[in-house]
């Protein structure tokens, strides 16, 4: 844009060249015809002017006339044309300006939307580590479930471990020391010292002892079996869990660095807009300045077409006025040999 206007300036000052050139030339040709209607009117009054002379200072003034109007006409055109130019490009430059800034606040539109959405999924995803974070917690009350089924089990085999020494004693105890002996004075039989109603109340505890091991070794299988299984859940939900949080953390990582380069984008464009916009807002006096020159260059360049145009008239004017003296020295000057009209003529 800038340097299109250092463009334009150095054509506008090359036509400025070109004006006072011109009118320099225009000068120049005022004064000969000046020079002429002097000489001519010099002429009159000696009555030495020949038709021939004549014939050729008009052919002279129509000729210069006729070159003129072509320049003019040229120039005209060219003007036109640069001055159409400029104006086409100062408008497509605008247009360009607005297109960018108008795609610039496109793309910081689409990268906020973008952060937003990122942010969005970083906490949907945080939500989503939280309940894993849970699920951990309830995985540790288990396993302080399960070691206190473990200890319990180990307290029921150390009961059952005590049960069977018991059960041993009792029947070694069983075992007849004396052989049988008479009935005593109460009227009871014994045996080895031990009395027919101590050994049926040792069978009765004995039986009870064989079903409540036989309870307890069904309870503690049951119970090795649930910690098995527990411990083997345990172990699928850790490996799950630590798979699940590796690719949580590695999506939420991701995330993270989407949003980064989002924010990096949205701060990126923040200054380009930045540029575009409040720098060239603050030039704008500058370049509605420049804008001001060029508006008042198109409007002397137009003045000065009105002022050539002028010029045609005025050598109009002037060729109708030669036209007439030589009408006039027509009718009052008779022929004659060469003057000195006609030498100044051959010298110029």
């Amino acid at each position: 844009m800038r340097r299109d206007l250092l463009h334009y300036k150095e054509s506008f000052e090359r036509c400025d060249q070109e004006r006072d050139q011109f009118r320099l030339k225009i000068d120049q040709l005022e004064q000969r015809v000046e020079e002429l209607s002097d000489l001519l009117n010099m002429e009159l009054q000696k009555g030495y002017a020949s038709e021939q002379d004549k014939a050729r200072m008009r052919g002279d003034c129509e000729s210069q006339l006729k070159q003129m109007e072509r320049e003019y006409t040229l120039k005209m055109g060219e003007k036109e044309r640069e001055l159409l130019m400029v104006k086409s490009e100062l408008l497509r430059s605008q247009e360009s300006k607005e297109d960018v800034n108008v795609g610039q606040k496109k793309a910081l539109i689409k990268a906020e939307t973008d952060a937003l959405e990122y942010q969005q999924q970083i906490k949907t995803l945080t939500h989503i580590i939280d309940g894993f974070q849970a699920q951990l917690k309830e995985v540790d009350l288990l396993e302080e479930r399960l070691e206190a089924k473990s200890q319990e089990c180990e307290n029921l085999s150390d009961d059952i471990e005590a049960l069977k020494e018991q059960i041993m004693l009792y029947k070694y105890r069983l075992i007849p020391t004396k052989g049988l002996t008479e009935s005593d004075q109460s009227g009871s039989s014994t045996c080895g010292g031990v009395t027919e109603q101590e050994i049926i109340r040792l069978a009765q505890q004995n039986r009870q002892l064989n079903s409540d091991v036989s309870a307890l070794k069904r309870r503690l299988d049951d119970m090795t079996f649930k910690q098995q299984r527990m411990q083997n859940a345990y172990k699928k939900g850790s490996k799950d869990l630590d798979f699940e949080n590796h690719e949580l953390k590695q999506s939420v990582v991701s995330l993270q660095r989407q949003l980064s380069d989002a924010q990096d984008r949205i701060h990126h464009l923040e200054e380009s807009l930045k540029l575009n916009v409040f720098i060239p807002h603050q030039q704008s006096q500058q370049q509605t300045q420049d804008n001001q020159k060029q508006h008042s260059r198109i409007v002397e360049l137009e003045a000065y077409c009105k002022e050539l145009h002028q010029q045609l008239l005025k050598w109009a004017q002037l060729d109708a006025s030669c036209a007439l003296h030589l009408n006039r020295m027509e009718g009052r000057v008779g022929y004659g040999g060469n003057s000195s009209l006609n030498n100044a003529m051959i010298s110029e």
